[in-house]
């Protein structure tokens, strides 16, 4: 029969009559191209290519020896190297067209860009979903369209922004309320002290920061005369951490029977 072996023999190899090379059906390396080091073959459900250093895809040009060189008049277009990094060469350009020229990954001078016809979402988890926005049972964790900048959750950053061309530090504030209950006693008309606690920005790092504070439940137990309440920051506040400061802030009673129950404070944090 036609292309048959025979009895105990098999098709190492065939071309037909359309001038299709057939290796048979076994998975293994068919060819290897300069030692078995570099080759092409078949595993179960996968097309291989192998090489024991890089993968280069020249335009043009004729074969040289030299690692990665496309010949003269030849122009490397792609390279993936030995340790699986991909290269565009030193083209500025778009590389990458993800579903046309509307939606891609290039390079300009000095800078990196990223096009959307449309959107740009960051998916968290989940899998894909041709639904506009839709992480597909992930997390949507950032969102950029036409109505501005959608986050899911905090945002950090350091440095500066811009706004209406001119330059704002970025800032954070952080409040909070401290207890005191504290009083002067009987026969003291004055009572002072110094309250100290740590303030955490969520700025990465912060450049200044300033403290304010207020009186924010006060009480007498009779009659206030010559009553006085009051809170104020003291000294410089200590730098901790990089995102962490520590405050002073002085108290002070001016009569017998008040107290001084709690104060509020406002820490400002600026990169």
């Amino acid at each position: 029969m036609r292309g048959e072996p025979g009895a105990g023999g098999s098709v190492l190899l065939r071309l037909d009559s359309l001038g299709r090379l057939l290796f048979g059906a076994t998975t293994r390396q068919m060819l290897n191209l300069w030692r078995e080091g570099y080759g092409i073959g078949v595993q179960a459900s996968t097309l291989y290519f192998r090489s024991d250093f890089d993968f280069a895809w020249h335009r043009g040009g004729t074969h040289v020896d030299a690692q990665g060189q496309p010949g003269a008049g030849g122009t490397q277009l792609l390279l993936l190297d030995r340790e699986g990094r991909l290269s565009f060469g030193t083209q500025t350009q778009q590389m990458l067209n993800l579903w046309g020229d509307a939606y891609g990954t290039g390079v300009q001078d000095f800078t990196l860009y990223q096009r959307s016809g449309a959107d740009f979402c960051w998916f968290r988890g989940g899998a894909h979903s041709n639904a506009r926005g839709d992480a597909g049972g992930g997390l949507r964790a950032m969102r950029l369209d036409a109505t501005g900048l959608t986050v899911a959750g905090d945002i950090g950053a350091s440095g500066d922004v811009l706004a209406g061309g001119q330059r704002i530090p970025l800032v954070d504030v952080q409040t909070g309320v401290i207890t005191l209950n504290v009083t002067p006693g009987p026969g003291n008309t004055t009572s002072t002290g110094l309250h100290v606690f740590d303030v955490t920005s969520a700025l990465g790092s912060y450049g200044n920061v300033s403290l304010m504070v207020a009186l924010a439940e006060i009480s007498n137990v009779s009659t206030a005369t010559g009553a006085r309440w009051r809170v104020q920051p003291e000294g410089v506040p200590q730098r901790l951490a990089a995102n962490r400061a520590r405050f002073q802030v002085r108290w002070q009673v001016d009569d017998t029977d008040g107290m001084l129950n709690r104060f509020s404070w406002i820490a400002i944090f600026t990169a």
